[in-house]
């Protein structure tokens, strides 16, 4: 399982990921922008 914590997106197919098919991880990242919404409340990367 790959998943975006801030944007929840995410997926099983973990073989596609680290061959590089990342357009699904830019497209929701791109929508989180988008709208305004805050990242995911699963982001523990200490930065505000």
């Amino acid at each position: 399982m790959v998943k975006d914590l801030r944007t929840s997106y995410e997926t099983s197919n973990t073989g596609a990921v680290l061959d590089g098919d990342l357009d699904a991880f830019m497209a929701a990242e791109l929508e989180r922008l988008a709208t305004g919404r805050p990242a995911s409340a699963d982001d523990d990367d200490g930065a505000e």
